[in-house]
């Protein structure tokens, strides 16, 4: 195991969190309404310089490493880039206000990263924007997965890029170079965030805030389920959003490397693929089961239950 080469390729990484922290931090100085604490407690530049130096010292301690990845780093570097990616991501938890203790800031960090969705806060509304912008961030970030936009941004990973693709992504790829690797990264994130911005557009047509629509989209794309809003979907009481929201569930929840053969216009090769038509059966199965269960049971009626049980 080449440990200084392990410490450099997860300083690096680490350093991207760093960099997602600063960008955050510079919507909350620069875009933030007077807070809903009142202040701006530059929570998130407080995390940056903490997690900026951690990187930095990293990087310091394994330069001149090599740039070769191994498959074996390459899986240590999946495991200890995950847990180090959440403890980093919980600092801004630790020094806003209200401030979360250790344990519920690094389960909030954990459940973004991995867009499990569930929360350790229990009322929203007395945090800052930027740390919320964070929060939705982190399952933004962790939909499609920190380290295949860490493949697709570094060049010098080698052989080991293929490892972190296949141990981090559901997204399986045949046997392939590196470049291809590489461009398949790139192509993806491409699409996951064209999809974002399409679904930003859509909600803000339906009379969103850009902040609320595009911390409900990272939610939506991610299949994270973080919203800004106690409420949450409630709060706005519009079908439209519902039905906007769902489309772009349904496309998180699929493999993008399907989408991107639709992209291609490979619609037979859709076809074919039992994985996508499984996949959609089951979400029309079970949204019809829970429909007819609203109807019967709550007399709900069908556009309603229609409605509620594809959300």
């Amino acid at each position: 195991m080449n440990y200084r080469l392990l410490c450099k390729v997860l300083g690096l990484l680490v350093v991207l969190v760093a960099v997602s922290l600063l960008a955050c931090e510079f919507y909350g100085f620069f875009l933030d309404h007077p807070g809903r604490t009142g202040t701006h407690d530059f929570a998130l530049v407080k995390s940056f310089g903490i997690a900026f130096s951690i990187g930095a010292a990293l990087v310091f301690f394994g330069r001149g490493a090599g740039h070769e990845v191994l498959r074996k780093e390459a899986i240590a570097i999946v495991g200890l880039g995950w847990l180090l990616c959440t403890a980093v991501g919980a600092l801004p938890y630790l020094f806003t206000t209200p401030a979360l203790d250790p344990a519920a800031a690094f389960f909030e960090s954990a459940s973004g990263f991995t867009t499990t969705g569930s929360t350790a806060i229990a009322n929203l509304d007395v945090y800052p924007r930027s740390i919320l912008l964070w929060r939705a961030a982190t399952q933004w970030l962790g939909g499609m997965g920190i380290l295949v936009l860490f493949v697709a941004l570094l060049s010098s990973l080698g052989v080991g890029s293929k490892a972190l693709f296949r141990h981090e992504s559901s997204a399986q790829i045949g046997y392939g170079v590196h470049s291809r690797i590489r461009q398949t990264a790139l192509g993806l994130w491409a699409l996951y965030t064209a999809f974002t911005m399409i679904c930003v557009a859509g909600l803000t047509a339906f009379g969103m805030s850009f902040y609320d629509a595009l911390l409900h989209s990272f939610a939506a794309i991610s299949t994270g389920g973080f919203s800004p809003r106690n409420e949450s979907i409630t709060f706005y009481a519009h079908p439209g959003i519902d039905a906007w929201l769902c489309i772009f569930m349904f496309l998180g929840g699929a493999n993008f490397l399907l989408m991107v053969r639709v992209l291609r216009r490979d619609i037979a090769g859709l076809r074919r693929e039992e994985e996508f038509r499984t996949y959609l059966w089951i979400v029309v199965i079970a949204t019809l089961t829970v429909a007819v269960d609203l109807m019967i049971r709550q007399a709900v009626p069908l556009g309603k239950s229609l409605q509620w049980s594809s959300f």
